[in-house]
């Protein structure tokens, strides 16, 4: 029961390990998602304040923006299942 008792603490140990250092993974990617998401909350302030565009183009140009975010998260994603 001892042994077992070490043998699950280890575990325990190596799994806190583990999640520690995802954790530092998963902040940059973040922060990097949210300067996106700023950038394109902007691209799309300017876009809407420019009273030439119609409405229509206005929403395909927000389209396109989000369209390239998904993009770059999908990259993302599949860089990290390839580790």
């Amino acid at each position: 029961m001892k042994k077992k008792n070490q043998e699950l603490e280890k575990f325990k140990f190596v799994l806190d390990y583990k999640i520690k250092e995802l954790r530092k993974q998963i902040e940059p990617r973040e922060n990097d998602i949210k300067a996106m998401k700023d950038q394109i909350q902007e691209v799309c302030t300017l876009v809407c304040a420019r009273r030439s565009f119609s409405y229509f183009a206005m929403y395909a140009v927000e389209l396109c923006l989000f369209i390239c975010y998904i993009r770059v998260l999908c990259q993302k994603a599949e860089h990290v299942v390839k580790r």
